[in-house]
């Protein structure tokens, strides 16, 4: 489930009953979204859309397998206090995934992980078995690529993937093709990651 206010105008109505209206009536498994601003990868200013209490009390529902969190992380590290231990509480982006840990993140779900999933991988073992030195060496590596990919939206992934040898192609409308220097940026960043495959 996604809830961003923006896209969901129904959940500002039916805010106070969601886990009676809508949990409670879908099979399981339910993975909770809490992205305001879907798309805006590189938007800071987003609002959150749930109080971290609310938050939990939906997670304990007992169709929900887990949470995927924002990108504001002053707020999760609130609400991961609210989420059952028992549940996944997943980091959204792949720059994040020692500082989130270190909150008890043991998961994550992000566009990185289509470009280079073992070392993702690799980053979040080494986070819950709490090597932190170790991922956060291995995380610094990928914070260029990452940004040079998500700061220019769904046309920085596929055109990754287009260097990696898949067919990315372009996105859709409305969002426009990059531009050359988008490009270089993306490619140069590739280079330095020492990602030449998926894998």
């Amino acid at each position: 489930l996604i809830w961003p206010e923006t896209s969901l105008p129904f959940f500002l109505e039916y805010k106070k009953n969601f886990q009676n209206i809508i949990l409670n009536n879908i099979s399981k498994p339910v993975l909770i979204i809490h992205q305001m601003s879907p798309g805006g990868f590189d938007s800071s200013m987003t609002t959150e859309g749930a109080n971290p209490d609310q938050i939990g009390r939906f997670c304990d529902n007992d169709n929900v397998f887990g949470y995927i969190a924002s990108h504001l992380v002053r707020f999760e590290m609130m609400t991961r206090k609210y989420v059952d231990k028992s549940k996944q509480f997943w980091v959204p982006n792949a720059m994040l995934m020692p500082t989130m840990s270190l909150e008890g993140a043991n998961g994550g779900c992000f566009m990185l992980g289509n470009i280079a999933p073992k070392i993702c991988r690799k980053i979040m073992k080494l986070c819950i078995e709490k090597n932190f030195v170790e991922a956060k060496k291995l995380n610094d590596k990928l914070v260029d690529l990452d940004w040079a990919i998500l700061s220019r939206g769904a046309a920085g992934i596929k055109y990754a993937l287009d260097l990696l040898g898949f067919e990315g192609g372009n996105p859709r409308k409305p969002q426009n093709s990059l531009s050359e220097n988008d490009k270089k940026s993306i490619s140069e960043a590739l280079k330095k990651s020492g990602i030449k495959e998926v894998e």
